[in-house]
C-alpha cells in the first residue's frame, strides 16, 4: 500500500500540468486572453482564497481591510464552519451507534431496571402498553419490508420489459423505505 508522503509529488506534478494547460487554453482557446490578463486574474484569484490584496502601487499585499481579505476571511470561515458540521455529524453518528448498540443488547436490562423503580401497578400497566407498542413497531417494519419488496419486484419487471437502463439501481431505491 503506497504512503500518502509517496503520492504527493505526483499531485503537485499533476496539478502543475493542469495549471499550465488552463492558462494554455485560456490564452490559445476561444477567450484569446493575453499572458498579463492570465497572471492577473490567477494573482487575484490566490489573493481573494488567502485573504490578501495587492495594491496598485508595485503589487506589494495592502492593508487588512481590503475587500479581498473579507472575501478571504468569508471562505476560511465558511470551510471552518463546513468542517465543524463534519465534526457535529461524525460526533453524532457515533453517539447514535453506540446508544443503538446498547439499547439492542441490553434494552430488555434497562426496561427491567426502569419499571422495578415504580409502583407495581403502574409498571404492570406500562410493560404491557411497551409490549403492544413493539409489536405493533414491528409489524409496521415488517409490512413496509414486504411492501418495498412487492413493489421493487413489480416494477422492475415492467422497467427490464420496457428496456429501461439501471434496472438494479432503480429496485434497490423503490424497495427502500420512504
Amino acid at each position: 500500500m503506497p504512503r500518502v508522503a509517496d503520492q504527493w509529488e505526483p499531485l503537485r506534478q499533476s496539478l502543475a500540468q493542469n495549471v499550465d494547460d488552463t492558462s494554455d487554453w485560456l490564452i490559445n482557446g476561444p477567450l484569446h486572453l493575453s499572458s498579463s490578463q492570465v497572471d492577473r486574474y490567477a494573482t487575484e484569484a490566490k489573493d481573494i482564497i488567502t485573504g490578501t490584496r495587492r495594491a496598485a502601487n508595485g503589487g506589494k499585499p495592502s492593508d487588512a481591510t481590503s475587500g479581498a481579505t473579507v472575501i478571504g476571511g468569508r471562505l476560511l470561515r465558511g470551510a471552518a464552519s463546513g468542517l465543524r458540521l463534519l465534526v457535529h455529524f461524525l460526533a453524532a453518528l457515533i453517539l447514535t451507534l453506540v446508544i443503538s448498540f446498547f439499547f439492542v443488547k441490553d434494552g430488555s436490562v434497562m426496561s427491567d431496571w426502569f419499571l422495578d423503580q415504580l409502583q407495581p401497578s403502574t409498571a404492570t400497566t406500562l410493560r404491557a402498553i411497551g409490549t403492544r407498542s413493539w409489536i405493533t413497531l414491528t409489524g409496521y417494519v415488517r409490512g413496509t419490508a414486504v411492501n418495498g419488496l412487492v413493489n421493487a419486484t413489480l416494477m422492475s419487471i415492467g422497467l427490464l420489459l420496457l428496456h429501461v437502463p439501471l434496472v438494479p439501481v432503480i429496485a434497490v431505491l423503490t424497495s427502500a423505505p420512504s
